[in-house]
């Protein structure tokens, strides 16, 4: 099997993008179950903004 088809058969496609939290549960599970060392290097994107209610909300990130 080339390693394409493997990728193509291994990917998963979640219905929305996961937090930065759900990600790091992701990698715990996996790397409990299968017989898998998983390194990671994570990137997040976090936005700061005034709400209507004069509160900050955040959105992104964890």
């Amino acid at each position: 099997m080339s390693i394409d088809k493997i990728i193509e058969a291994a990917r998963i496609e979640f219905p929305r993008p996961l937090e930065l939290k759900e990600i790091n549960e992701l990698f715990d599970y996996i790397s409990a179950n299968l017989p898998a060392n998983i390194s990671t290097t994570t990137e997040c994107y976090m936005n700061r903004y005034l709400s209507e209610e004069n509160k900050i909300k955040k959105r992104g990130g964890h």
